[in-house]
């Protein structure tokens, strides 16, 4: 029903109608009333002298009055699906001023070509628990099928979100959303950053974050309001974001940080249902001076691929496997090819290092969950090592084992981290066996040894059985062999030289000049 103030005829003989407009009335319903700015009604003449339904049109302009009370209200009059998805689901305090168009057939049924448009002002939705949008502002648009959202602004927790356009259309039995949304410079930290981080990021432990974004987004949305199906297109550019530091990486980058900055970093994003691809690069901190990193990142389902680039300046790196150490003033390029499945494990397709002419290359490498090696086809090292010596060696998989040939190694550490070791060969996660044929081994700056052949056997991470033979210059000889025999072992070592291994273990005295 209405409360009627004033109300203004006007004849249209043209088109055969009377239109009725009152200022200031209120719409009654059900104990319920809203207070309008006016309602213009149009009634056909010929269905009025027939005593029939005559309204044709009624147009209603509202006051600025409270959201929940007008969805309330417009619930009672129409059910317009848009309407129950915001009273039901979400808890709405707000402002609204609004047009209402509706028609009516001959009967006096309503018609479907309603319009419903208007403007939302300063108003809140809570989401949930950890979500709320405030400060919202917009300009709507509702028909049947469609919904029209302009100038959307509002702040999602304290991210400050902008949208020239969103459009909400209703196909079959699902709604599909979509628009373009973006967000200014602004910082967050790991509590604002959470949705993000559960939904793309759940591996990495964000500190803190300040970026910008510009965002296209489709959503589809089935009749029971689940949602179906998302696709995202991102252009994000960060400013600086700081991420914890997960992995002991101390034994590579000596100066590591215990949190990894990242700086003006260009990121294109892209994301649907199972599928999302992140293409960026920027700088990075991982110890004192930045570096430059460059990353291609696919996740399908439980699979992850990945391509990085690590160029590494005026910082210092470590591989104490190879005694190799870059200086802190050169240039180190790092790249990374390979995925990890839905167990984490890891395949690096293809590894290297390149520094100056110092290349090390690995080849279809493969790591268990706990990241200790498990196979691999081949690695090519050709470098100078930190004692300034050159080192030209290949290992690679011959059937079901391995065989390193090379024509010159520097194993200044190999006696120590092989053949006198207490401790177990912690890199490999699977037994193996190895040939080894190296035209050159240095001891140490006074002692090499020429062709040293041999066959190794590790099992359960540890030397189990072995034998190696070396040359010296004069036709001396270092003989070394291990045998293990139900649990023990029995080692032999012999040497014409004892110098070069009498100086490495200060228990052994008196041998300088003679034999092992």
């Amino acid at each position: 029903s209405l409360d009627l103030k004033k109300v203004k005829l006007v004849l249209n003989p043209l088109k055969l109608n009377l239109s009725a407009k009152t200022l200031g009335p209120k719409l009654i319903k059900q104990n319920k009333y809203l207070e309008l700015e006016n309602i213009e009604t149009k009634i056909s003449l010929k269905s009025l002298i027939s005593n029939e339904f005559s309204i044709e049109q009624v147009e209603i302009s509202s006051k600025s009055i409270e959201i929940s009370n007008l969805l309330s209200f417009a619930r009672l009059v129409y059910q317009i699906p848009e309407l129950i998805i915001f009273e039901k689901i979400f808890d709405v305090k707000g402002y609204v001023t609004s047009n209402i168009k509706v028609e009516f057939n001959k009967d006096g049924s309503l018609k479907d070509n309603y319009v419903f448009a208007g403007l939302v002002q300063d108003t809140k939705i809570n989401f949930s628990k950890n979500y709320n949008l405030t400060k919202l502002n917009l300009a709507f648009n509702i028909t049947k099928d469609n919904t029209n959202i302009e100038n959307f602004k509002a702040k999602l927790n304290n991210l400050n979100l902008e949208s020239n356009k969103i459009s909400v259309k209703k196909t079959n039995n699902e709604y599909l959303i979509k628009g373009n949304i973006e967000n200014k410079f602004i910082e967050l930290n790991d509590k604002d950053f959470l949705f993000i981080k559960e939904k793309i990021f759940p591996d990495l432990d964000i500190k803190k974050i300040k970026f910008n974004s510009k965002n296209e987004f489709l959503l589809k949305i089935n009749d029971k309001f689940q949602l179906t199906d998302t696709k995202i297109t991102s252009k994000i550019k960060i400013q600086k974001a700081q991420i914890l530091k997960k992995i002991n990486l101390e034994e590579i980058f000596p100066k590591i940080k215990n949190d990894i900055s990242f700086l003006n970093h260009e990121i294109d994003l892209n994301y649907k249902k199972d599928f999302l691809s992140i293409n960026g690069k920027g700088k990075i901190i991982i110890q004192k001076k930045e570096d430059l990193i460059l990353y291609k990142i696919e996740k399908y389902k439980n699979k992850l691929v990945f391509e990085n680039v690590l160029e590494i300046n005026e910082n210092p790196l470590i591989i104490k496997l190879l005694n190799y150490e870059k200086k802190d003033e050169s240039k180190t390029i790092i790249k990374l090819n390979g995925h990890k499945d839905k167990k984490n494990k890891i395949n690096i397709k293809t590894a290297s290092l390149v520094e100056k002419n110092n290349k090390i290359e690995i080849k279809n490498i493969f790591f268990d969950k706990n990241l200790k090696i498990e196979k691999f086809d081949n690695i090519n090292l050709d470098y100078i090592d930190k004692d300034n010596k050159k080192n030209s060696l290949k290992i690679y998989k011959n059937k079901n084992k391995y065989t390193l040939k090379g024509d010159y190694f520097n194993s200044n550490n190999l006696i120590e981290n092989i053949l006198f070791s207490d401790q177990d060969s912690n890199f490999f996660s699977k037994d193996f066996e190895i040939d080894l044929n190296i035209k050159k081994v240095q001891l140490d700056e006074e002692f090499h040894l020429n062709n040293l052949n041999g066959n190794l056997f590790f099992k359960n991470k540890e030397l189990s059985d072995g034998n190696l033979i070396g040359y010296f210059s004069d036709d001396k000889k270092m003989i070394f062999t291990v045998k293990t025999i139900d649990e023990n072992k029995i080692t032999t070592f012999f040497i014409d030289y004892a110098k070069p291994i009498v100086k490495r273990y200060k228990f052994i005295k008196g041998f300088d000049g003679g034999k092992l």
